[in-house]
């Protein structure tokens, strides 16, 4: 997670900051080199549209970096982080009583977005078992 969220905005960043310094260079370096006008037209056309997309690429990605750190720091995920077999696992658990229901979110799903479907699942959970008959093991 660390990963997609600030060491990729990162390198977008700096290969932003990279095409723009090579693309602006180019662009001086045209203007003291002997070539057709149209090819030097062309090339600053190109250049400008690099350059364009380069800033448009590394600011945003800096930008979504700094305002999704900000969101998690100010609103943390309900529940708490344990330990098991040396990964880190998040536990976010309401109500009481059996039998118990493990959600897991899939795909990077926050369960911060998920309590809701939680609370569906412990009034549905609590009428299945009013429902289900228990049955002693065979002893």
């Amino acid at each position: 997670m660390v990963f997609d969220y600030l060491v990729m905005p990162a390198i977008y960043l700096l290969v932003g900051i990279l095409l723009l310094w090579l693309s602006v260079r180019r662009m001086i370096s045209l203007s003291t080199k002997p070539c057709r006008l149209w090819r030097k037209v062309a090339e600053r056309i190109v250049l400008s549209i690099v350059v364009l997309v380069a800033a448009t690429l590394a600011l945003s990605s800096a930008y979504n970096a700094i305002v999704s750190h900000i969101f998690w720091a100010t609103h943390p995920a309900p529940g708490s982080f344990y330990q098991v077999n040396g990964h880190k696992m998040h536990l976010y658990c309401t109500g009481s009583g059996s039998p118990t229901i493990v959600l897991e979110a899939g795909s990077r799903r926050s369960p911060a977005s998920a309590p809701m479907t939680g609370r569906a699942w412990a009034g549905a959970s609590r009428s299945r078992a009013r429902a289900t008959p228990t049955t002693q093991p065979p002893t």
